[in-house]
């Protein structure tokens, strides 16, 4: 029971964020999208690095969670393009 009482506080907080996604697998994007839709305001989605900091400067979502190996970009070094645009995502 603990854990759902985690979940539904997580919702609650969640419930007034953007976040950006960014993950290069198609079948994995799909289902964390999937599971993040229920959570947050609103959900951004890239599939490279690249894509990810244009989507980050376009939409200024709140929250961002990274894969880190992918094309393109990695995410490291999209991490450190982002916090040059906003030191404080």
């Amino acid at each position: 029971m603990e854990n759902v009482e985690h979940v539904v506080k997580l919702k609650e907080i969640a419930k007034d964020y953007r976040i950006l996604f960014v993950e290069d697998s198609k079948a994995l994007q799909k289902q964390i999208m999937k599971f993040l839709s229920k959570l947050f305001k609103e959900v951004y989605v890239a599939s490279d690095g690249l894509e990810g900091v244009q989507s980050y400067e376009k939409n200024r979502p709140d929250l961002v969670l990274t894969d880190l190996t992918m094309p393109n970009m990695h995410g490291h070094d999209m991490i450190r393009e982002i916090k040059k645009i906003n030191p404080d995502v």
